[in-house]
């Protein structure tokens, strides 16, 4: 009875990490980049993906790149907490392994997301010549980058209560 009781439990705690990982997936389409003092920002999409920030005809344009680091942290927390789920529906002997990867996708997700201005690359061109920077002073993390830090510090609390749950005898 205990032993359903904690399979139960861990199945319960597997399904609020995914809620926090679609969470965590949807902060992707808001600001994740603000301008301080304006309403000029960024959605999270653009900076993961990459594309056209601004364009002044064919003069002058900025862009960012493909950021492979804040694509994974939208995105990892979602697919591993799937599996998580499968590997807990199936009463696998691998939901130890799955949560850990879970707890780790997570905490690439903070890092990411807390650190989304300094691993953006922008490339500004004006009048053909391109130049490769960060983004510059004045810029801060918009609301979709605060609330996906802060839902992935929860997937990540929660993440590692069921792993302690898991191991616990």
């Amino acid at each position: 009875m205990k032993k359903s009781k904690k399979a139960k439990n861990t199945l319960v705690l597997s399904l609020i990490t995914l809620v926090v990982a679609v969470a965590v997936f949807v902060m992707m389409f808001l600001p994740a980049v603000a301008y301080k003092d304006t309403d000029y920002t960024i959605v999270g999409s653009k900076i993961a993906f990459g594309g056209t920030i601004q364009a002044v005809g064919s003069l002058a344009s900025s862009s960012v790149k493909l950021n492979l680091f804040a694509l994974l942290a939208f995105l990892l927390p979602v697919i591993v907490a799937v599996i998580d789920l499968l590997v807990k529906i199936l009463k696998s002997k691998l939901s130890k392994v799955t949560t850990l990867l879970l707890i780790v996708a997570f905490l690439v997700s903070v890092i990411g997301l807390f650190t989304i201005l300094s691993i953006t690359n922008v490339s500004v061109t004006v009048l053909g010549v391109e130049q490769v920077g960060k983004l510059g002073e004045g810029y801060k993390l918009g609301t979709g980058a605060i609330i996906g830090g802060v839902l992935a510090i929860v997937g990540l609390l929660v993440s590692s209560t069921d792993l302690v749950l898991q191991i616990k005898k």
